[in-house]
């Protein structure tokens, strides 16, 4: 039988010199300490009472090092030791190859049990990974060393499932321990689940749309504070793929209105970009709390609607604008906020996610996709929501300017020729200006933020999204620029794309829930964002005429859109009553 494995994610640390009175050292490479490492194995039973194979198990181990051999002290005499072996290990967590160190032989001597060496055995041990460049550590055990797995579990450490008799094993000895919720990793060392769940005061989330709605149950269960109670998917294939983040609880629909009936405490839609207000309504008036992976909506009909249903029923609604929480826009927010910057002037914001045909095709299957149909503006979130997170401020006017070009074609030769970005001039309710980009087409790729400030320029480093730099408006003071790590959880965080985003915002949506508070991006910001994009795109059409975006907190500015359904999406009547292209505007009235 295969021995357990197990995993934790290095953050940065220290260790202390001394723990109780005992302190430590490395192994001095004498006969002493040979004969002091073999009574400590074999006293605590790591060893046969026959075994003398020092070199084996220690210097003829592979990414041996004697300054990684540490023996723990009580006065002069070893009474606990463990080493650390630089094999080299690696594994790939998403984009981002991480080194691993090996945890080999930590053992206790008997006299000394119950003193808590075991947890400064592994502070030693995570401290001199981390000195080494590790992103992590792992080791092996076997099921019966009980103590050695708590004080693993205690450091921080995970059970790893590497092969397939793994989770029942782990699930027999946390359950005969006492132990519920507990963290666990795939075979690449990413985390993924928790046993031995306890759902007891956990949010309960149905989760409509499963191929994006997994990473959200994902999150959801990494952070331990929810659950997914239900998910409802047509296709029965993509609920089979998200059970390996739900709970054995969990219930599965085809059908959205038996769904709604499951018990649960909000809906995460994350159904067709087109589509999310109609559902985010119905789900509303069924008292469910709503987070929309996407616009809201693809009208100011629907804007108004849901504003209006949102103040009807009470219920929480949140954009799940992703990008508004990497690392990097987050430390721009908190210095911004602090007044590090001064207040925005101009500020920048672009999203280019250029695709092959080929890849065009297989995100956009049909002709008549919402993608084959969408201006680029429409997509416009991911440069003006961070901007907005960052500042507080919202869009008032809107202008825009559209790209059409030959050289960048993704289209089948049977859908309409859209523009290949748009350029949109908004006007921000705090007197600055935002230059955003809609869906730009064109290359390179990366998403880049710039607020010039009174005091200078503040920005995220172009190809390098975990990174900002400060520009001061005095000319002989230097540039700075900060790492921007991972603000919290970092090893949940680094298992998500989008640098975390997706975690942090599902946790974000999590806590709104718990702490009845409102998201910054409520359902007024999130229509008036789709505002920016619905008016955006008719401002192109009239050569980048200005208009008004509505505050939609106001009856009477918003009542004016409250019959405007004009979209260049199909409707429920499969038509479509404005043009996605310059080159319909004959077609519509514009």
């Amino acid at each position: 039988m295969s021995q357990l494995k197990m995993y934790k994610y290095i953050e940065p640390c220290t260790c202390a010199d001394s723990f109780n009175g005992f302190t430590y050292r490395t192994y001095n490479g004498s006969q002493a300490d040979r004969d002091a490492w073999m009574e400590i194995c074999k006293a605590g039973k790591l060893l046969d009472r026959e075994e003398t194979a020092f070199e084996r198990y220690i210097t003829e181990a592979e990414g041996y090092r004697q300054d990684t051999f540490f023996f723990v002290l009580d006065g002069e005499r070893p009474i606990a030791t463990i080493a650390l072996l630089d094999k080299k290990t690696k594994t790939q967590v998403l984009d981002r190859e991480e080194t691993l160190g090996y945890v080999h032989m930590v053992g206790v001597h008997p006299d000394y049990c119950g003193k808590g060496l075991g947890g400064y055995l592994n502070e030693i041990a995570l401290a001199t990974l981390y000195n080494m460049g590790c992103d992590g550590a792992w080791l092996t055990t076997d099921d019966w060393r009980i103590p050695a797995i708590r004080s693993y579990l205690r450091a921080g450490f995970h059970p790893v499932l590497y092969e397939e008799d793994m989770e029942e094993r782990w699930t027999k000895i946390l359950r005969e321990q006492g132990y519920t919720n507990v963290l666990c990793t795939d075979a690449e060392f990413r985390v993924q689940k928790r046993l031995c769940e306890d759902n007891t005061g956990k949010v309960r989330l149905g989760i409509f749309g499963a191929f994006r709605g997994s990473d959200i149950a994902h999150a959801a269960t990494l952070n331990g504070e929810a659950w997914v109670s239900a998910v409802c998917d047509a296709n029965v294939e993509r609920l089979e793929e998200i059970k390996k983040y739900c709970d054995t609880d969990t219930q599965y629909f085809t059908d959205f209105d038996e769904f709604l009936e499951a018990p649960m405490d909000a809906v995460v839609l994350c159904n067709y970009f087109t589509d999310h207000a109609p559902f985010a309504i119905r789900a509303m008036k069924k008292g469910l709390h709503v987070y929309s992976e996407t616009l809201p909506g693809v009208t100011m009909k629907e804007c108004v609607e849901l504003c209006r249903t949102v103040e009807e029923t009470g219920c929480l609604y949140m954009l799940g604008e992703n990008f508004a929480y990497f690392p990097s826009v987050m430390y721009l927010q908190e210095h911004y906020q602090k007044g590090d910057f001064g207040r925005a002037v101009y500020m920048e914001g672009e999203y280019v996610h250029p695709m092959t045909p080929k890849e065009y095709a297989l995100f956009t299957p049909t002709a008549t996709h919402w993608r084959a149909l969408m201006p680029s503006c429409y997509y416009h979130t991911h440069s003006l929501a961070p901007l907005m997170y960052i500042t507080g401020a919202m869009p008032k006017t809107v202008n825009t300017r559209s790209i059409y070009t030959d050289a960048v074609r993704v289209e089948r030769e049977d859908e309409p020729v859209k523009d290949v970005a748009s350029i949109m001039l908004v006007g921000m309710d705090d007197n600055s200006l935002a230059r955003v980009t809609g869906w730009c087409k064109f290359g390179g790729h990366g998403n880049w933020y710039r607020l010039s400030c009174a005091n200078g320029c503040a920005e995220t480093v172009r190809g390098d999204e975990f990174r900002v730099q400060v520009r001061p408006n005095i000319w002989e003071e230097p540039i700075e620029r900060y790492d921007t790590p991972y603000p919290y959880e970092a090893e949940k965080a680094r298992c998500f794309w989008h640098n975390g985003g997706d975690y942090y915002i599902t946790v974000d949506f999590i806590h709104c829930i718990k702490e009845n508070r409102q998201p910054f991006f409520d359902v007024y910001r999130a229509a008036a964002m789709t505002a920016v994009g619905i008016l955006g795109w008719r401002s192109s059409l009239h050569k980048g005429a200005e208009y008004t975006i509505p505050n939609f907190r106001i009856e009477a500015e918003r009542k004016r859109y409250q019959n405007d359904d004009l979209s260049p999406f199909l409707n429920e009547n499969g038509e479509r009553t404005y043009p996605c292209t310059i080159y319909e505007t004959d077609q519509y009235e514009v």
